[in-house]
């Protein structure tokens, strides 16, 4: 379920793309998904010192004008299920900021991540550890 060093909700991850230019894919996939029917995304690096809570509020914001940019990155052609998958982890988010859900967030080796740890510490982990 997890391909890269940040994991987020129940199985994201991120992971460095040396060819991207300072970006990385995130991959989220809740649990009881299947993989391949997780979130993809390609995202520029984020700013050195931010959480990994505050990270995951930018990429799932409440704000209706902020998730339509988030969505305007979707790779579509490559997947139309994209803006569907990303409704649903979406909701998730929304579930577990109102208290409704609870979201686990946990790397690779299913360790518990500090949300509010800066997302650096994760990346340079994967950085020196490559799979």
């Amino acid at each position: 379920m997890n391909n890269g060093a940040v994991p987020g909700p129940d199985g994201a991850s991120q992971r460095s793309t040396p060819a991207s230019g300072g970006a990385f894919e995130l991959h989220v996939a809740l649990d009881g998904m299947d993989p391949e029917d997780g979130l993809r995304i390609q995202l520029p690096l984020p700013a050195a010192g931010t959480s990994l809570s505050n990270f995951l509020d930018q990429v799932f914001p409440e704000d209706e004008e902020q998730q339509q940019r988030v969505t305007s990155l979707l790779d579509v052609r490559a997947n139309p299920d994209l803006p569907d998958i990303y409704e649903t982890i979406l909701a998730a988010f929304d579930e577990w900021r109102s208290g409704r859900c609870t979201l686990s967030f946990q790397n690779d080796a299913n360790q518990p991540l500090d949300l509010a740890a800066p997302i650096a510490n994760p990346l340079q982990s994967e950085d020196a550890n490559p799979p």
